[in-house]
């Protein structure tokens, strides 16, 4: 899953640097904890956005609702910190490769939006 704040260019030259870096450290806070609480794994910051891999050092049966069940957390907490007006971009995508006999199949990849 990929999440950042949608326009954060416009949003960053509207604020002094010190407002906007107390934006970026709440949205990732929040952000955060909703990764954590369905077992995400943050893989890279990537300035206001997040890489974040499910599955990744323990897979679950569920990790495929356990992402979209991320996106839309992050979206409902979004609505509690919003005193900018936020919004953010958020991204899903899944990759299911099936293993024959040890030998690993093509990739069949679907992508979702929020």
């Amino acid at each position: 899953m990929f999440c950042d704040l949608l326009d954060s260019a416009a949003l960053s030259s509207q604020l002094a640097p010190e407002d906007w870096r107390d934006v970026v450290r709440a949205y990732q806070t929040m952000c955060e904890e909703v990764i954590q609480r369905y077992g995400g794994h943050i893989a890279q910051y990537l300035g206001d956005g997040f890489l974040v891999y499910f599955g990744y050092l323990q897979a679950h049966e569920d990790d495929a609702h356990r992402t979209v069940r991320t996106g839309l957390g992050i979206l409902d907490a979004l609505v509690a910190l919003n005193t900018l007006s936020i919004q953010t971009h958020t991204f899903l995508w899944s990759s299911f490769v099936p293993s024959v006999a040890g030998a690993r199949a093509p990739s069949y990849r679907r992508t979702h939006f929020l």
